[in-house]
């Protein structure tokens, strides 16, 4: 599921939750590949169920009662098509879109940010809430239970003792001191 992470960048950016994360996560059946579904506190489900083979690759597809909008690392579609009302620039859309895994914008927003000092479009935070996205899943998978997610503390707080599956025993002389 950790290979997942840069589709959570998007995903959360989408659903305008950089700075948190699902409030509910569930396994959809049994298995150390089931489905994981995840619910925000907003009410909005996101189901982690594409076949690898179909759909976005790094991404996601929204669906609503109005239209459908597909986001990934390397395409952006809506159907009906002019369903975004204020899409971006084509030369800057054009840097972002090909076959492959499309990397120039990243970088050079990367570089600008570090000449600038400004945030980069995923800092750390980002990666950090889409990371905790993975390990939920792996955790609701690995505990085959739902799981009660407090993002601002960061806690599981229906089963203590899955909150033991968010840390790892460190090798020497690493260790992370408790808040």
């Amino acid at each position: 599921m950790t290979g997942w992470v840069h589709a959570f960048d998007q995903i959360q950016r989408a659903l305008g939750t950089d700075d948190t994360g699902p409030v509910e996560i569930w396994p959809e059946e049994a298995g150390r590949d089931a489905h994981v579904s995840m619910r925000y506190a907003s009410g909005t489900i996101l189901k982690l169920d594409m076949p690898e083979k179909k759909g976005p690759r790094m991404g996601g597809i929204f669906v609503g009662e109005e239209g459908k909008i597909e986001i990934n690392r390397n395409k952006f579609t809506t159907n009906p098509r002019d369903f975004v009302k204020n899409p971006p620039a084509p030369k800057l859309a054009e840097k972002w879109e090909g076959d492959g895994w499309v990397a120039q914008g990243h970088i050079e927003n990367w570089f600008d940010s570090i000449k600038s000092r400004a945030k980069p479009n995923a800092d750390v935070e980002i990666g950090h809430r889409s990371t905790s996205m993975a390990l939920l899943a792996n955790i609701s998978l690995a505990t085959e239970s739902t799981l009660h997610w407090d993002p601002q503390r960061e806690r599981i707080t229906n089963i203590p003792e899955a909150n033991d599956l968010l840390h790892y025993e460190y090798r020497k002389p690493w260790t992370l001191e408790d808040a």
